[in-house]
């Protein structure tokens, strides 16, 4: 698996989220989103069995290898806008899979 940064800016504050791929470029990316508490390693096993696309894994501000937020940006809608600025950077077509928060 590759590991790389991607970024959103929200109300003017650059975030860095930490993400993992297993097949770059190949087939349709399948976008794994953790619960609260937790990280994208919750994935590796489902990853570990998907062999028919590229498979991505996120780590929320504030989960796993990401830095946290500034406490007054830790609002669902501050994760919502992260979430839709980091889909649009990722290659089409994407899907997701999610549980809890994801």
């Amino acid at each position: 698996m590759s590991e790389f940064n991607l970024e959103a800016i929200v109300n003017n504050v650059r975030i860095s989220v930490s993400c993992r791929e297993s097949s770059p470029g190949f087939g349709p990316t399948a976008i794994f989103l953790h619960g609260w508490f937790d990280s994208q390693k919750t994935w590796d096993l489902v990853v570990s069995k998907v062999n028919n696309c590229n498979a991505v894994t996120i780590d929320f501000p504030g989960f796993g290898k990401s830095w946290p937020l500034p406490t007054a940006m830790t609002t669902l809608s501050v994760y919502s806008e992260i979430l839709t600025q980091v889909l649009e950077q990722l290659p089409k077509p994407r899907y997701v899979v999610a549980h809890s928060m994801g």
